[in-house]
């Protein structure tokens, strides 16, 4: 429905704990204890990555869990809020500064 090409960015661990909102202590813990979390790609002995999008996959199936939604509607009304405060921004910022007096 949304076909797209699909988001290969790597990020850091360091990114994921604040996508997740979390410590990087914490990752380290879901990496061992959820078998759904996303597995890194492991480069050198200290340097991981993970793609962006699995990490979005990640925290939207936790999110629908969570909240009893299908993936299908959560990922539908993220799509919506995102459209709109796209062309929220879009307006705002045609304003500038000189003519908000």
């Amino acid at each position: 429905m949304y076909a797209q090409e699909p988001n290969l960015k790597q990020i850091r661990l360091k990114t994921v704990a604040d996508k997740l909102g979390c410590s990087v202590q914490r990752v380290y813990e879901l990496m061992k204890e959820d078998k759904e979390f996303p597995i890194p790609t492991r480069y050198t002995a200290r340097w991981v990555s993970f793609f962006e999008c699995e990490i979005d996959a990640y925290i939207i199936k936790k999110a629908a869990n969570t909240t009893g939604e299908s993936i299908e509607s959560l990922t539908e009304r993220l799509l919506k809020a995102s459209v709109f405060c796209y062309e929220y921004n879009k307006r705002v910022n045609k304003i500038k500064p000189a003519e908000v007096a």
